[in-house]
């Protein structure tokens, strides 16, 4: 612990100013900034990312580090319109670009087609892209499950889990099944003239924490369950 104690306090004195300005003036950087706590002034940082966003038109500016953590993070930090904007950008970069483009998995580079279907060529011309199924742009399908969709593990194997989709983006329903070693938990929702309606199925020997906008806090056994709440 003193060890990380003056780790932490060496990464403070080199990358934030005193009034806890971050230094690393990235959308990673600020990204990593919150995530880690490491501002003593994460309003400041909240506002200076919300800024870099607002500059890049709402689009991502990140790479294998910051990409997989971006939504999270704005969502965490009471950004939830934010995180939407860049999940369901449909331009240059963005997810449902490639979505747009006939793709049905995250490419490694947000080019890896042309608006003419052709595969990507590097400056040299001499090779093709990499790859067409990739982790670290792939990675918000962690989003899509455990915020959109809203199943999130409590314990480890879903021993205990939450189900707390987070309404939002004009989206009107979500409907998806995650595998655990008790059984598959399926979960779905729809939201009609600001009412929200539920179904969790919880698998034998688990437990699931129901938090729905309007509806408080349910903890429901095994069975598949019926819920509604209110925007």
């Amino acid at each position: 612990q003193a060890i990380a104690d003056r780790q932490w306090q060496v990464v403070k004195e080199e990358y934030f100013t005193a009034t806890g300005r971050c230094a690393v003036k990235t959308q990673t950087g600020l990204v990593l900034a919150l995530k880690y706590h490491l501002s003593d002034n994460e309003r400041l940082t909240e506002q200076m990312l919300r800024k870099l966003l607002r500059d890049n038109k709402n689009k991502l500016n990140t790479g294998f580090v910051g990409t997989p953590l971006l939504c999270n993070v704005l969502t965490e930090h009471g950004m939830t319109d934010l995180a939407y904007r860049l999940l369901l950008n449909e331009e240059y970069p963005g997810w449902l670009h490639e979505v747009k483009l006939g793709a049905t998995t995250v490419w490694e580079r947000w080019d890896g087609l042309d608006e003419n279907g052709e595969c990507h060529i590097s400056n040299d011309g001499t090779d093709q892209m990499i790859s067409y199924n990739h982790y670290a742009s792939g990675a918000v399908g962690a989003f899509l499950y455990r915020r959109v969709l809203g199943i999130e593990p409590l314990e480890a194997g879903y021993k205990r889990f939450r189900f707390a989709p987070l309404i939002g983006g004009g989206l009107t329903e979500a409907d998806g099944t995650v595998d655990t070693p008790y059984g598959k938990i399926h979960a779905e929702w729809q939201l009609a003239d600001g009412v929200i309606t539920a179904r969790v199925t919880v698998p034998m020997g688990t437990a699931c924490s129901v938090l729905l906008p309007g509806a408080g806090e349910l903890t429901l056994g095994s069975g598949t369950h019926e819920v509604r709440g209110s925007l």
